[in-house]
């Protein structure tokens, strides 16, 4: 197949996929050509160790990958290019070597706006006439694809690629974030990129960055196995009318056994999203709020009901989700703190109250909770 063509800019590679790149990224010397990679179907799985590591340094996490495909070359795809995000990105130490293929996604038209880079492949898969970059596109194969999350054109790139790559990394100071996570498929590995760190989604609560750490507990091996208990309820339980009541029954009865309450509603939610409960499950829990760390102004990181979350201001910023998005873990002022608990009190008191056990009478015992709300902020003002 050839590559070049009006809608592919494909710069004359001397040595090897990246030399003329690796050379203008770290100013080192190339090396020798490069190396096919083997079949797909000969990676290493991921060990258990790694995965559970839930934040490391760029370099860290691409030589995981790296070792996962016995050292062959890396394919790395960075959308939104030529964005300040993505050059940054692409300029982090440790993220290629010589032999890497490098692909760059725009949806600029004007190839003369784009400054070529040695070994590196631009594609255009949604420009006008560009039917070459787009079926090269989607037959491409990513161990690495990066979406820097400001451009529109990222959501159907996603769309596109997220079931041939092997890592998706969002970039979390981009403001399509959420969207973006919203997206992804639940088996695809995803990440987020933010303060130079890769954090894991998806297995449990992330790391923050040093200065805003959390004091979430970790996991306990008596807890790990309540939630597998309680994951096989839920599948026997599913088909049952009565299924929320049932259900916050059995995790009243092992809640008795926990001295400790803040701990254990934590470690629940927690093995709520390792064992992948299903999302009516995940609204029976106790606590639809929770402080995971206190600080000097009265601030606080917690962990919030998604439909709590969207009573806040939409800057309030988005630290890991957990339970494919219903819990967030946010930080918060002393005011919106206080404002997440009282509607997560409301809540909780209102579903005490309900008698019924439908979803439909779930959810409008929520919505009943979210007016009171409303009037009691409005009759403040």
């Amino acid at each position: 197949m050839r590559l070049s063509g009006p809608d592919t800019i494909l710069p004359i590679r001397a040595r090897s996929t990246l030399s003329s790149a690796y050379e203008f990224l770290a100013d080192k010397p190339a090396a020798q050509s490069a190396q096919t990679r083997a079949s797909l179907l000969h990676r290493k799985e991921t060990s258990a160790a790694k995965e559970r590591q839930r934040s490391l340094p760029l370099f860290e996490f691409v030589h995981s990958l790296r070792e996962e495909v016995r050292g062959f070359p890396l394919t790395i795809v960075i959308h939104g290019w030529p964005t300040p995000s993505a050059r940054e990105f692409l300029e982090v130490p440790g993220l290629l070597e010589k032999r890497d293929a490098l692909w760059l996604v725009t949806t600029v038209t004007d190839a003369k706006s784009i400054t070529p880079i040695g070994g590196a492949v631009i594609l255009k898969p949604d420009v006008d006439g560009a039917e070459n970059s787009s079926r090269l596109y989607d037959n491409l194969v990513a161990d690495i694809a990066y979406f820097p999350a400001v451009e529109e054109d990222e959501v159907r790139h996603l769309a596109r690629i997220q079931k041939r790559a092997r890592a998706i990394l969002i970039d979390n100071g981009g403001a399509l974030n959420l969207k973006l996570l919203g997206l992804l498929e639940k088996r695809v590995r995803r990440y987020l990129w933010a303060a130079d760190n890769v954090f894991v989604i998806g297995r449990s609560i992330l790391n923050l960055p040093a200065e805003d750490k959390t004091t979430t507990p970790t996991l306990s091996p008596e807890i790990d196995q309540i939630g597998k208990m309680l994951k096989e309820l839920s599948t026997y339980l599913a088909v049952e009318t009565d299924r929320r009541f049932e259900f916050r029954s059995y995790i009243e009865r092992v809640r008795r056994k926990f001295p400790e309450q803040s701990q254990f509603r934590l470690q629940l939610v927690q093995t709520a999203n390792v064992h992948d409960w299903p999302s009516w499950a995940v609204e029976s829990l106790p606590s639809l709020y929770l402080p995971t760390r206190n600080f000097p102004d009265g601030g606080v990181t917690a962990l919030v009901w998604s439909r709590i979350f969207k009573c806040l201001p939409k800057e309030t910023k988005i630290w890991s989700e957990l339970c494919n998005g219903q819990f967030l873990e946010v930080k918060l002022s002393k005011e919106l703190a206080d404002r997440a608990e009282k509607i997560a009190r409301t809540i909780e008191d209102n579903l005490a109250r309900n008698p019924y056990p439908s979803d439909s009478a779930f959810f409008g015992t929520i919505n009943q909770a979210l007016m009171e709300i409303d009037e009691e902020s409005e009759e403040s003002d």
